[in-house]
C-alpha cells in the first residue's frame, strides 16, 4: 500500500527566500534547493554560484542576479539538474 503525504504541487523541499547573496550561497549548499529571490543583488566580484545535484530550482520572481566572475564561470553546475525560472511578482 501506497500512501502519499501533501498535496499535488507540493515543492519536495522547502522554498528559501533569498535577498543577498549569502543566503543565496548557504541555499544552494546542500542538492534538491528550491530559491526564490525577493531583489536583485550582484555577486561580489569575482565569486561563483555552483549548484550540485539533481531537483534545484531557481526562481528568479522578476528579479535580476547579476555575477561578475573573471573566469567566465559565474554559474556552475556540476552533475546538476537546474530549472531557472523568472516570473514577474504581483506588486
Amino acid at each position: 500500500m501506497l500512501f502519499v503525504l501533501g498535496g499535488l504541487g507540493t515543492p519536495a523541499y522547502a522554498q528559501t527566500l533569498a535577498g543577498d547573496w549569502a543566503t543565496l550561497i548557504a541555499a544552494f549548499a546542500s542538492p534538491g534547493a528550491n530559491v526564490q529571490l525577493t531583489a536583485s543583488f550582484p555577486s561580489p566580484f569575482g565569486q561563483q554560484l555552483t549548484i550540485t545535484g539533481t531537483g534545484n530550482t531557481l526562481d528568479l520572481n522578476g528579479y535580476t542576479l547579476t555575477i561578475t566572475d573573471t573566469s567566465a564561470s559565474g554559474l556552475l553546475t556540476a552533475r546538476a539538474a537546474v530549472a531557472v525560472v523568472t516570473v514577474a511578482p504581483l506588486r
